[in-house]
């Protein structure tokens, strides 16, 4: 009986498909190499900004100037790689699997996140180093110099939790991250509720 019953099951079942994120391109197409070789570079680059910039902090003098421009310039220099190296990877990629980024899928709303992250945390706190030159290299200000370090750390919080915003069930759908044309994804700003923000 229970052969029975196992045979049965399984002429009556299909086998679940497995899903697949992403599909390998049939054929090599080198127009998808310009852009991750640009990233590389850019990579390159911006970790070379936040190795100079990790290594000012070190050497800077405690409770000084530099040492408070040094923590402004680490927070501006993680604002940029939140975003090159994410897409560097999702890019390199692409030069071997078909781009998915579609609304509603995880490559979009990963996409969406680290854009959209990157991009309000570096306007962030490119508004912070011009408030920081102002304030100790031109003014001179009596502002406590450890509130800097706090400051850029805010930017970049805030920048995190406005990204993880339009990923919450119930906002993904109604204005989360969507496919904006040639395989990019932001927050979907047409909406309501981001058009207010």
């Amino acid at each position: 009986l229970a052969q029975a019953i196992l045979a049965q099951a399984q002429c009556t079942s299909s086998p679940s498909p497995t899903p697949r994120m992403l599909q390998p391109r049939q054929t090599f197409e080198g127009q998808y190499l310009a852009f991750p070789i640009y990233l590389c570079i850019a990579s390159i680059a911006n970790s070379v900004f936040l190795y100079r910039s990790l290594n000012d902090l070190r050497t800077a003098a405690t409770g000084t100037v530099s040492q408070a421009g040094s923590q402004v310039l680490v927070c501006a220099a993680i604002a940029e790689l939140i975003w090159v190296v994410p897409c560097f990877v999702q890019c390199a990629i692409y030069v071997a699997a078909k781009n998915n980024n579609e609304t509603g899928q995880a490559a979009c709303d990963i996409q969406g996140f680290y854009s959209l992250t990157s991009s309000v945390g570096s306007m962030f706190v490119g508004a912070l180093v011009s408030w920081f030159t102002l304030e100790q290299l031109v003014v001179s200000s009596e502002r406590s110099l450890g509130s800097w370090k706090w400051a850029g750390a805010a930017c970049l919080l805030t920048a995190v939790i406005l990204g993880i915003i339009p990923a919450i069930p119930g906002v993904r759908d109604n204005a989360g991250y969507t496919a904006l044309g040639a395989g990019f994804c932001y927050w979907d700003l047409t909406a309501d509720g981001p058009a207010v923000v």
